[in-house]
């Protein structure tokens, strides 16, 4: 056992991670709108693929890649590191 100088917390009073909405109220505005973006991805993806098959996915594949891009200028714009 390795010593420490602080005795171990009990379960009960050990920190807990804030839950989703509470975590999501600790981003800042960029962060905020990169998640929602790529939530907005995930659902054109799942949209697409099911609709237009394998074709589908290349398809996204194209439009992952301008995507990317878009991403790249949104941070570059707002400074974001």
């Amino acid at each position: 056992m390795i010593a420490t100088d602080s005795p171990a917390l009990p379960a009960s009073d050990a920190p807990k991670p804030p839950s989703g909405r509470m975590a999501f109220e600790q981003f800042g505005r960029t962060e905020k709108l990169l998640l929602s973006y790529a939530a907005i991805l995930v659902e054109l993806f799942l949209i697409v693929a099911l609709q237009f098959g394998y074709p589908g996915v290349i398809l996204f594949a194209e439009i992952g890649a301008v995507s990317a891009l878009v991403s790249l200028v949104i941070v570059t714009a707002t400074g974001l590191r």
